[in-house]
């Protein structure tokens, strides 16, 4: 069983193993912290559901979705990180994975190509209302 526990700035997932009756704790990563309360936030929108229902014609089944792709980037601009290699050291942190509800972190080349396709699709209109609907803008 894992929960997280914030203290201040930081977090800790602390985690039982099973037929271990001591609990383990660990510190988890800054950002996770401050991605927990993005990934609240869309959670709180279609913006998953939506991006899956987009289908892009060079890729209709991708092994990663499309949800998965840009909340990975939504994630890096987060924290100020807008170079698609970024993502690299985020895909083994389950820190990263879990605030955002990512299932796969996608690699470099993925969120390059993917986010390239995207970019002659209805993913920005997505963006746009999603954003305007639920953040009243």
């Amino acid at each position: 069983m894992i929960c997280w526990r914030n203290y201040g700035n930081t977090t800790f997932r602390q985690f039982h193993q099973r037929g271990d009756s001591k609990c383990a704790i660990e510190r988890v990563s800054d950002h996770a912290t401050g991605l927990t309360a993005v990934g609240t936030l869309l959670s709180k929108t279609n913006l998953s559901s939506r991006l899956q229902e987009a289908v892009l014609p060079e890729n209709p089944n991708p092994d990663i979705s499309n949800a998965d792709v840009m909340k990975s980037y939504l994630g890096l601009l987060c924290q100020g990180k807008s170079d698609f290699d970024h993502i690299e050291p985020f895909r083994h942190d389950d820190a990263f994975s879990i605030s955002l509800d990512i299932r796969n972190v996608p690699s470099s080349p993925t969120l390059r190509q993917r986010l390239g396709m995207a970019g002659i699709s209805s993913w920005k209109e997505i963006l746009l209302e999603e954003s305007a609907y639920n953040f009243g803008f």
